[in-house]
């Protein structure tokens, strides 16, 4: 029986990339609560982030990934106490061409996006993920599938072949299920339906 597949389609998952950019320093990006997962993931350099459920911030290095399943407030930036660029106009200049923490000496390769889900099927999955999951990378299988498909994502975002958007889509689907696969193998990660599962395999 595979479960995994089960557990998406129940979800009717989708998903979406909404911000990708090489930034330079300084930049600093805040993020309002969006009650929908949100994921950040470093392709090059690194950065720090905080919720407002963590003490102290983070920092996550390139292969890191960083997902917030409640999508509760955060922010992102190249160091901590940077002032904060509300992340809707950070978005907002990079669709109209005139990206934001522009620079000759990038520090960071970020790329951002969400999960939907259906919001009328809530579902034990998603209620027993942690706050907070960060993935650091390494030279595992899973992380280095995750990382092929971010940065076929980010070559991705600004494509204009046919098709572009929906192949988006899809690997946002993707990129999901490999970091379930991921999270479910880490053995501080199986609180109540994590673990269920893990012994139906």
């Amino acid at each position: 029986m595979d479960i995994m597949s089960d557990i998406c389609r129940s979800l009717r998952l989708e998903g979406s990339v909404f911000f990708r950019s090489d930034l330079s320093a300084p930049w600093g990006i805040e993020l309002p609560t969006a009650h929908e997962p949100r994921f950040h993931i470093v392709l090059a350099g690194h950065l720090w982030f905080q919720t407002e459920k963590m003490s102290q911030p983070q920092k996550m290095e390139a292969g890191d990934i960083l997902i917030i399943p409640e999508g509760e407030w955060h922010w992102i930036a190249d160091q901590t106490g940077r002032a904060m660029t509300p992340s809707a106009d950070a978005g907002a200049a990079l669709r109209q061409g005139r990206p934001l923490f522009q620079g000759d000496h990038p520090t960071t390769r970020l790329l951002c996006g969400l999960f939907r889900f259906d919001s009328d099927s809530p579902h034990p999955l998603i209620e027993s993920l942690p706050p907070i999951i960060h993935l650091q990378g390494n030279d595992s299988v899973e992380s280095r599938f995750l990382m092929h498909t971010a940065h076929w994502l980010f070559d991705e975002f600004d494509c204009a072949n046919p098709g572009s958007t929906i192949l988006m889509d899809r690997l946002c689907e993707i990129f999901f299920i490999q970091a379930f696969r991921y999270i479910n193998k880490l053995e501080d990660m199986k609180p109540g339906f994590l673990a269920a599962f893990n012994e139906t395999k």
